[in-house]
């Protein structure tokens, strides 16, 4: 199975974790947003399987690389 480092990187708050749910929600959490711009899986999934062709500014500060 492969493992996966999801990073957030804003001006705020730099996030790092293994698990892309946490990075959800404290995301979420620290950033206040609204429905439309949240962080949901499918948008994150989509992003980094290339699918996404404006994704919105949240989901562009997102990363992920594998360990």
């Amino acid at each position: 199975m492969r493992k996966y480092l999801y990073t957030y990187d804003s001006p705020n708050m730099t996030y790092r974790t293994s698990k892309i749910k946490d990075l959800i929600i404290n995301v979420n959490k620290v950033e206040e947003l609204d429905n439309s711009h949240k962080l949901t899986i499918d948008k994150l999934h989509n992003w980094f399987l290339g699918k996404t062709k404006k994704p919105n500014y949240i989901v562009l500060r997102c990363m992920r690389s594998r360990i």
